[in-house]
């Protein structure tokens, strides 16, 4: 949810499906099975806060922002019928919907995998009741092969979305779990260990796992061969340690823990949607307020949800709250149903698409050739370095004189309007944003060198730099166009500058009509860079907010004429920038 300061947070999602795997054998495995039951209980646990949720998320958008309510059918659709991280796979592989079709729905695909997991369990459940061993083996296979697909998808380079939605390559978390309930019952443990082991042991696991949540990237490859596995292994671990009464588990079993645990399921639902849509007011500006609000409101929206949904058997409130969640459901019934429709990809998606794609290639041809050339030109230095020395002492006196006259010809008679701008020193860097305009920016810093890719994170420039650093293809101006695809820790920021201390560095501040995290990643880059002198801010979100005809309709991306407002903006300020140094310095 804060990937910014907690970057592996998702690791969680393992832990949640570890413990739902073995709370799903624990309570089937060893008593009298009906179908129905199950059935009915798993409904019943599942789909009231479920379609609440859904429909009061439904009537904050309605009110906040009719627009984004376009399309929302079919992943309302997924969502109920529990296919949702098939269909993000779907939509979400494709970076041109996703930067477009950010929804408050986004967490939901866990629950889609939960159902997936328990229309499995029954037939799993036949095959361990006939017999146990063929069972386990079946347990393992899956759990084997779960992680086998993970591991060799990753490695054969299959996008991340598919890795992390897939229920191929996240299924054995589960599958993990049911065969540590059957473990616990056919090995249980008659010897525990002392209190002090146990909780040296207990507080071990917790910290290396909240290691793991700091330092853990999700667009990191080694995540998804090694980490996620690791993080299952640990969610196994810690629950093997809870049993039989260990000081662990008695330390777990406090009211408040278990309050909390009660309506766990109610914060996963309302959690990402509290963020979202306070993430849009001015309150999350005001980081402390922004946190402690969040806290407050998903603690007691949870609670109510809980309430509402699960009210205890034989009360009279029952149902009155049937009643009420029937009530509930009818206003986001009508929303869904009157709710336009929209295409998967928009004609301005593909136009964007193609856009994107066209100057990928053309950035890739120009990187190549630099590269070339710089190396080249070592080459020739080095080889032509002895003839360069022998004529250096009869050539230095005169070239000093010539340079000097040039010099005084350009300061008095050369003017703005005469003399284009040389960009030759130049070197942008830059996400999707920059990768759209990068023909502009190359007619309007001629020389430059622009290298933008799709979905570039502020924690990607500093390897990026020290590349081109090494090609010698790095100028001696550093522009960078970053933070649009997500906010990043202050380390980060420090990290890249430092990197940049030797360089002339303008950062370009981002902006998207839609995008959360806006203000928060501004706020991120003026932090970092109050300490460096040789940094200089572009206020892009100050232009661009009086120019929605500039971009498409995700609000973020540019339009022909928003790409040449945009390099012409970025022309002005930096040459407007360095005349003004230039006039201090003559002063």
């Amino acid at each position: 949810m804060l990937p910014q300061y907690v970057p592996g947070g998702f690791l969680a999602v393992n832990t949640f499906f570890v413990l739902s795997g073995f709370l799903m054998a624990e309570t089937t495995l060893h008593r009298p099975f009906h179908l129905g039951h199950y059935l009915s209980r798993r409904v019943l646990r599942i789909y009231p806060a479920l379609l609440v949720l859904l429909s009061a998320t439904l009537g904050v958008t309605f009110l906040t922002g009719k627009e984004a309510l376009a399309g929302c059918r079919p992943e309302l659709l997924s969502v109920v019928l529990g296919y949702n991280n098939i269909y993000q796979i779907v939509t979400s592989a494709d970076y041109f919907t996703k930067i477009t079709g950010t929804s408050p729905f986004t967490h939901l695909w866990t629950i889609a995998l939960e159902l997936q997991f328990y229309v499995l369990w029954p037939f799993l459940l036949l095959v361990l009741h006939r017999s146990r061993k063929a069972g386990r083996t079946l347990l393992v296979l899956l759990t084997a092969g779960s992680c086998a697909a993970l591991v060799l998808e990753t490695l054969i380079g299959a996008d991340l979305t598919r890795l992390y939605y897939g229920t191929d390559t996240r299924l054995f978390s589960l599958t993990f779990g049911a065969l540590l309930a059957d473990r616990r019952h056919t090995k249980p443990r008659h010897h525990r260990l002392p209190g002090v082991p146990d909780a040296i042991l207990g507080g071990g696991l917790f910290v290396l796992f909240l290691y793991l949540c700091f330092t853990v990237h999700g667009q990191d490859p080694n995540t998804y061969l090694y980490f996620l596995g690791f993080s299952t292994l640990l969610a196994g671990a810690a629950i093997l340690l809870c049993g039989n009464d260990s000081v662990t588990a008695m330390a777990l079993e406090s009211k408040t823990l278990c309050f909390v645990g009660s309506i766990s399921y109610e914060i996963y639902l309302v959690m990402y949607p509290v963020l979202f849509f306070l993430a849009k007011t001015e309150v999350a500006s005001i980081r402390p307020l922004y946190a402690v609000l969040s806290f407050l409101m998903i603690l007691v929206l949870a609670t109510l949800l809980h309430v509402l949904t699960m009210p205890k058997e034989g009360s009279p409130a029952k149902v009155l709250s049937i009643l009420l969640v029937l009530a509930l459901l009818v206003p986001g019934c009508l929303i869904a149903y009157t709710a336009p429709s929209r295409a998967a990809v928009s004609a301005d998606q593909e136009q964007l698409k193609k856009e994107l794609e066209e100057n990928a290639a053309m950035l890739e041809k120009q990187k190549q050739e630099e590269t070339a050339a710089a190396t080249a030109e070592t080459t020739e230095s080095a080889a032509g370095e002895t003839a360069e020395e022998a004529a250096e002492e009869e050539t230095t006196e005169s070239s000093m004189e010539e340079t000097t006259e040039t010099a005084t010809e350009t300061s008095t008679e050369a003017t703005p309007e005469t003399v284009s701008f040389d960009g030759s020193s130049f070197t942008f860097i830059g996400d999707s944003v920059m990768l759209g305009a990068s023909p502009s920016l190359l007619n309007a810093f001629p020389g430059c060198t622009v290298d933008a890719v799709v979905s570039r994170q502020v924690w990607d420039a500093k390897d990026v730099i020290d590349t081109m650093r090494a090609d010698g293809t790095l100028g001696s101006t550093v522009v960078i166009g970053l933070g649009a695809n997500g906010p990043f820790t202050s380390s980060v920021g420090k990290d890249l500058l430092d990197d940049l201390s030797e360089e002339t560095v303008y950062w370009i501040l981002p902006y998207g009509r839609n995008l959360s995290w806006e203000g928060e990643v501004c706020d991120d880059i003026r932090n970092a860079a109050a300490g460096y002198d040789n940094v200089t801010l572009i206020d892009w979100p100050g232009i661009a907010k009086d120019h929605p005809e500039w971009f498409y309709d995700d609000g973020m991306h540019l339009s022909a004429d928003g790409q040449k407002g945009y390099a012409e903006f970025l022309l002005e300020q930096i040459s407007g920038q360095q005349e003004e140094e230039t006039s201090e310095g003559n002063q």
